[in-house]
């Protein structure tokens, strides 16, 4: 065998374990699917639990301070867009995520996990924004 042979031979080797590799990612994606939709379920119920109790801490605040100061209703805008946050979420889940048959739709979960994870960044930037709002109002 001439070298030309065997480097153009080393490069297809490359190549398709390169593919491979790539391929392999994806059935994996595909595979973690519904454990996934799982614990996002159980995400999405434990933030609604949340929510719930910091709308009533945030009206207990406005009952109990004489005017409704800036840092009460940043507050509130922060719960009212987690609030936001969680419902698209919910949307996800029921109407892309899983099939009538209450099996999880893989392939639309594997296109779609990058904008639920995008909104988790969100919720995380909202979290801490939400502790800072929290001391300051409890200072």
């Amino acid at each position: 065998m001439d070298p030309l042979t065997i480097i153009a031979s080393a490069i297809a080797v490359g190549q398709a374990g390169d593919r491979l590799t790539g391929l392999l990612l994806k059935a994996k994606r595909l595979l973690e699917a519904e454990d996934e939709v799982d614990g996002l379920v159980n995400e999405i119920a434990d933030l609604n639990l949340v929510l719930s109790s910091l709308r009533s801490a945030v009206s207990d605040i406005r009952r109990s301070s004489d005017s409704d100061s800036p840092n009460t209703h940043s507050l509130s805008k922060l719960v009212e867009e987690c609030g936001s946050i969680v419902r698209n979420l919910e949307e996800l889940v029921a109407y892309s995520f899983l099939k009538p048959s209450g099996k999880v739709d893989r392939v639309s979960w594997a296109r779609k996990k990058t904008k639920v994870e995008r909104l988790r960044l969100r919720l995380i930037e909202l979290k801490s924004a939400l502790a800072v709002h929290l001391a300051s109002i409890n200072s």
